[in-house]
């Protein structure tokens, strides 16, 4: 399937770059990775194809438990194509659509493996599986050697695969690949059913295990239910968050954790200590996304809710230089209530992209200027901007440089056009760009989500 886009102009402002219409995906609620640079045309500046996925849609023959129950596809893997001159759309393919049997459906963010290899985890499917059932999957796809345009899917891994999961149920968003082996979460499964973290071997040619559980949580201090995935520093230790658990605040569940997990010897097992315990308002809780390590001992995460007024937090962690030990956590900054004048982000999500100016940036699920409050969700969102203090300040400050029209709101063609409900954050795009993915709008209907579009990927150039 091929749809003709907008080409990216590097004007300042939002530019869709393609909006999806069910057949084609709904609900882009993940992330976007980047895939190989080719040889750039004259005066075309960015070469690079970028990949991502939708976790429903392509079809009709699953039923997503994760969104109500609703009828829809199983989800697909599309790739974004640039330009090849100066003035030419970009275009968009889908590469694969999931079945929802043994394939898996649902899938998450990808991660690129190089030499047109794609790594990524579903959250249902699996043997025996139909229609959206089972319990997860990790996948390898390979390009096509001798041209069309489906990739060739082959499943490394099927969860709940040992008796009572203890392998792990439900893969969470996000893989990391490190020393010929494949590591992330599965949000629930493991021995108490909390989630696990799990390193996958590539080289068969070593005597590591195919599949390791490197720890289950508990649900107890160290946390429970990691929706998303880890990263390492260079020395290979793995740090990452969980949703809940660490304590009883936040309706007695906990408000999750940070925690890192520590190769013991030669790097066959891991030993766990939680960093931080988040309290809930004031502080930070429900984290999400994976951290960035903004330096050694330096990690930045986000919170979806917590803070001074309850609507989210960017934190950063610091290390006290002893493993083991928790560390400090400083609040960079408190998101606003919505629906105020003058308007503010809201309930910050997913992932942060780091400029080129130390800066950060990302979206809200809520907030903006275009902000209409429906049932107990502000829409529509926005695009924000946090950064460093300056010289002989502490603070950092942070700025709306987005907002999306929302369903009550008119897009740059109409309502809801532009997109709106980011739900994963941002990644670096050409000449200073970002780029991300909404939830919904786009402006087709949308065969589960409604007329105002399945969702969008869209390029921010700042002004």
């Amino acid at each position: 399937m091929f749809l003709a886009i907008p080409a990216v102009a590097q004007t300042a402002g939002e530019t869709v770059l393609h909006a999806f219409t069910g057949a084609d995906g709904e609900n882009i609620a993940t992330g976007l990775v980047l895939g190989p640079k080719g040889v750039c045309a004259e005066g075309v500046p960015y070469c690079r194809i970028i990949y991502g996925t939708a976790p429903d849609g392509g079809g009709t023959n699953c039923v997503d438990y994760w969104s109500g129950g609703q009828t829809t596809g199983c989800g697909v893997v599309f790739e974004l194509i640039p330009p090849v001159a100066p003035g030419d759309p970009w275009t968009e393919q889908t590469i694969y659509t999931f079945t929802g049997g043994a394939d898996g459906a649902f899938p998450g963010t990808l991660l690129y493996g190089g030499k047109g290899v794609l790594y990524g985890t579903a959250k249902a499917g699996g043997p025996g599986a139909s229609g959206g059932s089972g319990l997860g999957t990790l996948y390898e796809l390979e390009e096509p050697k001798g041209g069309g345009s489906t990739w060739t899917e082959k499943v490394l891994y099927s969860f709940c695969r040992r008796e009572n999961c203890d392998d792990g149920a439900n893969p969470g968003d996000g893989l990391l690949a490190s020393g010929g082996a494949l590591y992330g979460t599965t949000a629930y499964g493991g021995k108490d059913s909390e989630g696990t973290v799990f390193k996958y071997t590539l080289r068969t040619s070593t005597s590591a295990p195919e599949f390791q559980t490197l720890y289950a949580f508990q649900g107890l201090d160290d946390g429970a239910i990691p929706f998303s995935g880890v990263i390492a520093d260079t020395s290979g230790i793995l740090y990452g968050l969980t949703y809940s658990g660490g304590g009883t605040g936040c309706g007695g569940s906990g408000c999750g954790t940070a925690y890192e997990l520590s190769p013991v010897g030669s790097g066959a097992t891991y030993e766990e200590s939680v960093i931080y315990r988040f309290q809930g308002e004031p502080d930070t809780a429900q984290p999400g996304g994976r951290m960035t390590l903004l330096s050694p001992g330096h990690l930045v995460g986000v919170g979806g809710i917590g803070g001074d007024t309850n609507y989210g937090t960017i934190f950063e962690l610091i290390s006290p230089g002893t493993v083991g030990a928790l560390w400090t956590e400083m609040i960079l900054t408190d998101f606003g209530i919505p629906n105020l004048d003058p308007p503010d982000s809201s309930f910050p999500n997913g992932n942060l992209a780091l400029a080129s100016d130390g800066s950060f940036w990302g979206t809200s699920y809520g907030g903006g200027a275009t902000d209409i409050y429906n049932g107990n969700v502000y829409y529509a969102g926005t695009i924000f901007q946090l950064q460093p203090p300056s010289q002989g300040s502490g603070q950092w400050s942070r700025n709306i440089r987005y907002s999306f029209a929302g369903p009550g709101g008119l897009g740059p063609a109409g309502f809801g056009t532009d997109g709106f409900l980011p739900g994963w954050g941002l990644i670096n795009g050409p000449d200073g760009s970002f780029i991300g993915t909404t939830t919904e709008g786009g402006g087709y209907g949308c065969p589960v989500q409604g007329s105002l579009g399945c969702g969008t990927v869209f390029q921010f150039v700042p002004f």
